[in-house]
């Protein structure tokens, strides 16, 4: 039987029991976003996860809400799809799944910190899960916003898929 992490299943439970509100929109370019423009802090690492990742369920009616309170059921649903993506990249240009599970953090998320969505904890999680480190040095004991969140979760699958390009296996000539 496949071992499921703790977010997969309390993602699994929100999305049973209702909580979990998923998104109608299919963003696939930033300037489908309504609230959002190029001088904004947290632009382009926004751009990169819908553009570059395909990150999906970021908006809702096409608004971002950068400022709004990041809430942990979005945490959990966009960091789990994070790391879907980067083993999709990471599978399809052949590396084993077996040799990414060496990649990726194990046991990052406890139950006293499950529902802490403060800047600090959430750089902590997002670098454990995607095995790369604290995200941020400049993370701050506040509570995280969806901009801010937008830059934390697009630097981890950066830095994700950094450390999953060393594992691609050498072409071979032909």
């Amino acid at each position: 039987m496949k071992k499921f992490g703790l977010l997969t299943i309390i993602l699994l439970v929100l999305t049973l029991t209702g909580f979990a509100r998923p998104s109608d929109d299919i963003v696939t370019s930033i300037s489908q976003v309504k609230d959002v423009k190029p001088a904004d802090e947290f632009y382009g690492d926004l751009q990169s996860l819908i553009e570059r990742y395909g990150i999906r369920n970021l908006t809702r009616d096409y608004k971002f809400n950068p400022n709004g309170q990041l809430e942990s059921v979005d945490y959990i649903k966009l960091a789990i799809q994070g790391k879907d993506v980067l083993k999709e990249l990471a599978v399809g240009s052949g590396v084993p799944e077996s040799k990414l599970q060496t990649v990726w953090g194990k046991n990052c998320v406890t139950r006293e910190n499950m529902f802490v969505m403060k800047e600090t904890v959430i750089s902590k999680w997002l670098g454990c899960m995607y095995g790369v480190g604290d995200i941020s040095t400049e993370a701050k004991d506040v509570m995280m916003t969806r901009g801010k969140f937008a830059i934390y979760l697009n630097t981890a699958l950066d830095r994700g898929l950094e450390k999953i390009s060393g594992l691609i296996p050498p072409q071979k000539d032909k």
